[in-house]
């Protein structure tokens, strides 16, 4: 990623839908490897979470969904009883 570019991340719950969990905090630049990006996330319901993170840049394009060295990173989370493990 480079200027104007961002990162935001989404959230599939375990009935299938999807909600946008907003811009992620964009780490600075590297010349040698891939730029870090985070984003907090509080559980709002027990169950299996996904988690999908994909940086988009200033004009629009967004990391492929397809299997590739650049694709976007997907996370599994179960909670249970408000923790995940």
């Amino acid at each position: 990623m480079g200027l104007g570019e961002r990162a935001g991340a989404l959230r599939r719950g375990h009935d299938g839908r999807r909600q946008p969990l907003g811009p992620a905090r964009v780490a600075p630049r590297s010349a040698y490897g891939w730029q870090r990006f985070t984003r907090s996330w509080t559980p709002g319901t027990v169950g299996e979470h996904v988690l999908v993170c994909r940086a988009t840049t200033g004009s629009g394009a967004t990391q492929p969904a397809t299997p590739r060295s650049d694709r976007v990173h997907l996370r599994i989370v179960f909670v249970d009883q408000g923790r995940s493990r």
